[in-house]
């Protein structure tokens, strides 16, 4: 009879997490090698730690579900479990039924999957018309009057990305730029034009872009202890965003044969390894 003491027992695991951890890089390299190119190893290491953090705290034991949550980091930001933007994830996710143990993110990448069709296109073609946009700074300068910052950052929003706009609706965009008005001045951005850049980034980023490992400009910038003046911050922060975003949009530019892939990932626990015999 085979007996494992419990320090090996924890060396296995461990080997087991780390091997499952490359398995998933090479996984991203494939489906977002622009996002790993710009992050580079340790960058995009960091973000699969995070990933595996927050299968963890989830209790998400499937070799597929960490696959799926892992994958809609990377298309909807790093924080979508928390994100005003999309309520019901967090609502899905304490699900915690015995039949759904091993599938529980399966509904969860579905209902993105849709959303996505229509909040980006099904090929990426308004996200690239947003991009265009947000590229332009008159963007920020031909608003038309509006009662409030508020007000005028809805219709920002709303000119940027009007699909994505539309598919989340208004009462969800006024309770994301409440919020996000709240961060931003609590970072310093305390000018109308920097709120509006703000937002514009927790929009099409999500909402927790500023620590977020994807993005590490954003919360570089965001932090850095020379840049106190609001409007030179914010036009540092407009700056990297739009040397990144010209470089890397968010997303994935082919989402159909991501779904493939990941349909064919075993719904069986991935930490697989020796038991202790009875």
């Amino acid at each position: 009879m085979l007996m494992i003491r419990q320090e090996q027992m924890a060396v296995f695991e461990q080997a087991v997490v780390k091997n499952f951890a490359s398995r998933v890089h090479e996984h991203l390299q494939k489906f977002f090698p622009k996002h790993c190119e710009i992050l580079s190893g340790d960058g995009t290491r960091a973000v699969i730690r995070l990933g595996l953090e927050r299968a963890e705290h989830y209790q998400l034991i499937s070799e597929r579900d960490v696959y799926l949550y892992v994958s809609l980091m990377f298309l909807l930001g790093s924080h979508f479990d928390e994100d005003l933007q999309f309520p019901w994830v967090g609502e899905l996710l304490k699900d915690e039924a015995p039949e759904t143990a091993l599938a529980r993110m399966t509904p969860i990448y579905d209902q993105a999957m849709t959303l996505l069709d229509s909040m980006v296109g099904p090929e990426n073609e308004y996200l690239r018309q947003t991009i265009g946009l947000f590229q332009q700074p008159q963007v920020f300068e031909s608003l038309p009057e509006a009662p409030s910052i508020g007000h005028r950052v809805l219709l920002l929003l709303q000119a940027l990305a009007p699909q994505r706009y539309q598919a989340l609706g208004d009462d969800i965009l006024r309770n994301l730029v409440r919020h996000g008005y709240a961060a931003a001045k609590q970072h310093g951005l305390t000018t109308e034009r920097g709120a509006m850049i703000y937002l514009s980034l927790a929009f099409l980023l999500g909402a927790g872009f500023d620590r977020d490992p994807l993005y590490p400009w954003a919360s570089a910038t965001l932090t850095h202890p020379d840049l106190s003046d609001p409007k030179q911050k914010s036009e540092t922060l407009y700056t990297a965003a739009r040397k990144h975003l010209a470089k890397c949009p968010p997303g994935c530019s082919q989402r159909a044969d991501l779904t493939v892939n990941l349909e064919m990932r075993p719904a069986k626990p991935y930490r697989r390894i020796i038991e202790k015999a009875d």
